[in-house]
């Protein structure tokens, strides 16, 4: 019985053996690989998802906060307007954001 314990510690030894040094084979391949890719031209664009309930006194200030940023036209704006009572959607709008409605 022992001898049958040891040689199944020991496939157990070996398969974790195994399954260690594939990780440590691609660890040291990605060290060692330089990327074969080269940047490219800036390409990202960015998204700001505004929550609102009732905020058309400051809304239109924030998006156009926004808008002044530096992203060099990458930047959208979008407004979710959840339940307003007031006029909130119409004015996030006029301020130049995508306004969802609920």
């Amino acid at each position: 019985m022992a001898q049958i314990l040891i040689s199944l510690s020991r496939i157990c030894l070996l398969i974790l053996g195994v399954c260690c040094a594939y990780q440590w084979v691609y660890t040291v391949i990605t060290l060692l690989k330089k990327p074969a890719w080269k940047p490219g031209a800036q390409t990202n664009r960015y998204a700001v998802l505004i929550c609102a309930r009732n905020e058309s006194a400051v809304i239109a200030q924030l998006i156009e906060c926004l808008k002044k940023q530096d992203y060099a036209g990458t930047l959208d704006v979008y407004l979710a307007a959840d339940n307003c009572t007031d006029d909130t959607a119409a004015v996030a709008r006029r301020a130049g954001a995508v306004v969802y409605e609920r």
